[in-house]
């Protein structure tokens, strides 16, 4: 038997997913001075930081489900402070505008001159693998304990989450822009959040004494030992 049921933590799921991919497709193109400038920088990335810390909060109330299994729990667990830390690391992205005038407008050459950006492009570079590989582990754990979203969906946040640990290790430590090409994949991981807050998961069968099978008492045989 399969059940939903109404949980902080399930509309807390989908709200955050909503709010990243709704902030996500308000991101401007073209170089970095231009996308600092443009006017949907900031609702966009404001958007997306409420999203992560509506993750957040959701990952952490998932955590004190009773009878959580231990696994799913310390993942859980970890998986909430990646998502404060993904905030925080939001909250400096959005604030970058302010480096708009110095911004390049080229390649991806940031130095002292753009100091909030420098510290955005960095500290998403630490964030990003860790989350990811946090993630990924609660993602199969949830699936294989049956306690959080499903081998249905679970490609789906695997994909995600493979594309945010590697997109920023591999566009500005490595140079290789090319590879940009990942960061609108955070998608996959917040359509897996939305759909892992509303997937039914199996009803755990209380133990039943009346319905236990017992051994079946030994017969006295003659001359049994």
């Amino acid at each position: 038997m399969n059940r939903i049921g109404f949980s902080p933590w399930r509309a807390l799921f989908v709200l955050g997913g909503a709010l990243v991919i709704a902030g996500g497709s308000m991101h401007p193109g073209g170089s970095m001075a231009q996308m600092l400038a443009d006017p949907k920088w900031l609702p966009g990335h404001v958007m997306q930081a409420l999203g992560f810390l509506s993750l957040c909060a959701g990952l952490a109330l998932f955590r004190r489900v009773p009878s959580l299994p231990l696994r799913t729990r310390w993942w859980a667990g970890a998986a909430s402070v990646m998502m404060a830390l993904e905030t925080l690391e939001m909250t400096v992205h959005t604030l970058a505008y302010v480096d708009a005038a110095a911004a390049p407008t080229g390649e991806l050459v940031v130095g002292m001159a753009t100091p909030v950006l420098l510290t955005h492009l960095w500290m998403a570079t630490v964030v990003g693998p860790i989350s990811g590989v946090v993630l990924i582990a609660l993602i199969w754990v949830g699936m294989r304990e049956r306690w959080l979203g499903s081998p249905w969906i679970g490609w789906l946040g695997m994909l995600g989450s493979l594309a945010h640990l590697a997109v920023m290790p591999l566009v500005f430590v490595m140079g290789w822009v090319q590879f940009g090409i990942l960061f609108p994949m955070v998608v996959f991981l917040a359509l897996w959040f939305i759909l892992a807050g509303v997937w039914p998961r199996k009803k755990q069968r209380a133990y039943d004494p009346a319905s236990a099978a017992w051994p079946a008492r030994r017969e006295a045989v003659p001359g049994a030992v």
